[in-house]
């Protein structure tokens, strides 16, 4: 069995989910349909900050909040040192105080939004989404009508079929779909103990384009592995894609930054990401039939990595 990376936080817990493959709908299908259990707590991650002092940035309003977060220096000390202190909420620029150019004026907007309103708001979605598989599932099981089973699976889970026949909002739309109870509750748990340090390093707009760019580019990632090793009948989804992308986007900014492995040995930060993306790897080579979307985490550590050069400026 492969070994999996066991990360304990000095304060609290991030942890990473799976992204599974799911088989196709059978229109005629007898039987009941079951889907794939995400492995619980296959990756266990959390920095411990070489930043020196910082004062604490104010966490994210919740009452979760003494759990919804890495240690308080990482963002802080990040956030100071390539971007400074967060731009007011106020509209500059153009005539009666709108900034020039309708994005401009949107993200200031965003911005201006709680941060409570994001991360909940994805939650929700998350949520709703679930409750319409739950739905979909009771509904063909004790009718046998399958029409609303189809539709989820056509529009939320990410497939070479899908995309060819014009799908392609399942690209994002799979990032937030679970069928399975396990699987979204292991997914919503990583994002819970991830979301208020990023969107507090990032601000809004910021951390929607990690978090929704990484989904997307999981996605792409995967559908390119499954026509290269001609796996036209897969689908997968789940936001653990989305996930990698924060955490290899952590690592990325601070390399140094120590990490537990099997809450015991210390790494680097960059090594303990590296051995992740190696293991994805290697079972994307030597294991391709595999329920666990390997293809999928590399595209979100891609993204994670990307952005955090971006905004860096170095690419």
């Amino acid at each position: 069995m492969a070994s999996r990376l066991f990360l304990r936080a000095l304060q609290n817990q991030p942890t990473l989910g799976n992204r599974v493959w799911h088989s196709p709908l059978a229109p005629c299908l007898k039987r009941n349909i079951s889907t794939s259990t995400s492995k619980l707590a296959e990756r266990l991650v959390i920095p411990v900050p070489n930043f020196g002092r910082h004062n604490a940035a104010q966490p994210l309003t919740s009452p979760l909040s003494s759990v919804l977060r890495f240690t308080n220096n990482i963002p802080n000390a990040v956030r100071n040192t390539y971007w400074g202190p967060r731009p007011p909420s106020v509209y500059g620029g153009g005539p009666g105080g709108r900034p020039s150019g309708f994005f401009n004026w949107f993200r200031r907007r965003l911005d201006a939004l709680p941060s409570n309103v994001i991360f909940y708001g994805i939650l929700a979605i998350n949520g709703g989404v679930f409750l319409l598989w739950y739905y979909a599932q009771e509904t063909f099981k004790n009718f046998r009508d399958p029409q609303l089973l189809r539709w989820m699976y056509q529009n939320f889970t990410t497939s070479l079929g899908n995309l060819g026949q014009g799908r392609v909002w399942t690209l994002l739309t799979a990032c937030f779909s679970h069928e399975n109870t396990g699987h979204i509750v292991m997914n919503l748990i990583n994002f819970a103990l991830m979301a208020g340090s990023a969107i507090r390093m990032l601000g809004n707009t910021r951390f929607l384009a990690l978090y929704l760019g990484g989904g997307i580019l999981s996605s792409v990632i995967s559908l390119t592995y499954n026509y290269v090793i001609g796996g036209f009948d897969r689908r997968s989804h789940g936001a653990s894609g989305a996930i990698f992308a924060v955490i290899a986007f952590y690592a990325t900014l601070a390399p140094t930054s120590t990490f537990l492995l099997f809450a015991i040995v210390p790494m680097p930060a960059w090594l303990c990401v590296g051995g992740m993306a190696a293991y994805d790897l290697y079972g994307a080579f030597m294991n391709p039939n595999r329920r666990t979307d390997g293809a999928g985490h590399l595209g979100g550590m891609l993204a994670g990595f990307l952005y955090a050069l971006r905004l860096t400026r170095r690419i």
